[in-house]
């Protein structure tokens, strides 16, 4: 089944959430009607896949800056995976599988709302980060079923189902994890 359809059955269909998709990858929708539907939306979702392109699409088509608009102008943003790393200054991704690059995981500039870095599926990829981080940044990493909450730019909190999310650093070659209970634990 395709994002979107899953996307509507299960924020309308099991929600009761009343959704649109702006499909853009593959056709070029009108610009005063995607326009409307920025204009029209509580919040903008971003799904996961290829970051790298899909951040790289937003500059090309102009939606990185209906985006930051919506944003500026009180919509909320959120998104998984892909979706939730590309608001930060910098994100880990798995983006050069895609093209077949010997390198699965990488760090790479994002959309710099949110400071620091941001990497999702940690659980997952926790050895591969800790020889890709450089020295001294501030990373924030979320596994799976766990998300982070931020208002205004500031981190309220993590919420979890069974996953956590952590402040990740790398000082004199080590990984430090503090927790993220409250928002307030951070280097």
């Amino acid at each position: 089944m395709p994002y979107n359809n899953t996307f509507h059955k299960t924020y309308t269909g099991e929600l009761g959430l009343k959704t649109d998709v702006a499909l853009t990858v593959y056709t070029r929708m009108d610009d005063e009607k995607l326009d409307g539907k920025f204009e029209k939306a509580d919040l903008i979702y971003v799904g996961g896949g290829d970051t790298v392109f899909l951040l790289n699409h937003w500059k090309e088509t102009g939606l990185d800056r209906r985006i930051l608009n919506a944003y500026h102008n009180g919509k909320v943003i959120a998104g998984l995976s892909a979706g939730a790393i590309c608001w930060f200054e910098k994100m880990y991704t798995d983006s050069e599988t895609v093209t077949g690059a010997s390198v699965p995981y990488a760090v790479y500039p994002a959309m710099g709302l949110l400071r620091g870095g941001a990497c999702p599926h940690y659980n997952e990829r926790r050895a591969d980060f800790a020889e890709a981080i450089p020295e001294g940044e501030d990373w924030l990493c979320v596994e799976n079923n766990a998300a982070v909450v931020f208002k205004n730019e500031q981190l309220l909190g993590a919420l979890k189902n069974g996953g956590s999310a952590f402040w990740v650093r790398k000082e004199g070659g080590k990984i430090i994890e503090k927790e993220i209970n409250d928002g307030k634990t951070l280097f």
